[in-house]
């Protein structure tokens, strides 16, 4: 079973300590967190950080046109995770996951979410055409709520090339190498403008989660690195 991590970070921003989403942190199940996808013309990738997006409206009501507060301006959704307060820490997850994350909340190591991720941010997310009622329009969809079947659609392909079937992944994902994740680590600012000029968007800013060098609680273990991904998972 796959659970979204989850769209409001890792719920401080409604009031909350630091914490994970439920489902997502129950440890019998693979939790999918989110990134910021950066490609360009040619869809070769550009930047990828971890999804947490941060907006800045411009307030033109003076004579003088300003951004409404200071710079990223307000956090306004990201990719659900952290560390829970109530499953302690799988087997799987001991070797992987940083004690300064799994002990976060005390001298007990505990369960961390996610274990991987995939693009998420609507800014960076996928196009869907329909057509309703003879019309045809094209809409941008993102969230976590993208990111988990992204990472269901992979699993099903690599499931494919298996002798037998992949069941729980999370043994799986996290006894594989590095090498087949794109770890998503820190990154400098990447600011972002709204066609019309409203607002000024920030990606990776404006929560308490950071990605880091290895396994973090935005984007796990990294996002699939291709084929190399299915291979190994086909093999392993």
């Amino acid at each position: 079973m796959y659970f979204s991590s989850g769209d409001s970070g890792d719920e401080v921003v409604n009031g909350l300590t630091p914490q994970p989403d439920y489902s997502a942190s129950d440890p019998n199940v693979t939790a999918v967190g989110g990134t910021s996808l950066l490609l360009d013309k040619a869809n070769n990738r550009v930047a990828e950080t971890g999804w947490e997006t941060s907006l800045d409206s411009v307030d033109y009501s003076g004579t003088k046109a300003m951004y409404s507060g200071a710079l990223p301006g307000d956090f306004v959704f990201g990719a659900g995770g952290g560390t829970s307060t109530l499953f302690k820490q799988p087997y799987y997850q001991a070797v992987a996951v940083p004690s300064a994350l799994s002990k976060a909340n005390g001298s007990t190591a505990m369960r961390v979410v996610p274990d991987i991720a995939a693009d998420a941010d609507p800014y960076t997310g996928f196009y869907i055409g329909q057509t309703t009622g003879g019309s045809f329009s094209i809409s941008a969809i993102g969230g976590t709520s993208l990111a988990c079947p992204l990472i269901a659609g992979i699993q099903a392909i690599a499931s494919q090339g298996r002798g037998f079937a992949i069941g729980f992944a999370n043994p799986l994902l996290y006894s594989m190498s590095t090498s087949v994740y794109r770890d998503v680590v820190p990154h400098s600012p990447i600011h972002f403008a709204s066609t019309a000029g409203g607002y000024l968007g920030t990606f990776e800013a404006g929560d308490t989660q950071y990605s880091r060098y290895g396994y973090d609680n935005i984007t796990g273990r990294g996002t699939p690195n291709g084929a190399t991904f299915v291979k190994a998972e086909a093999t392993h």
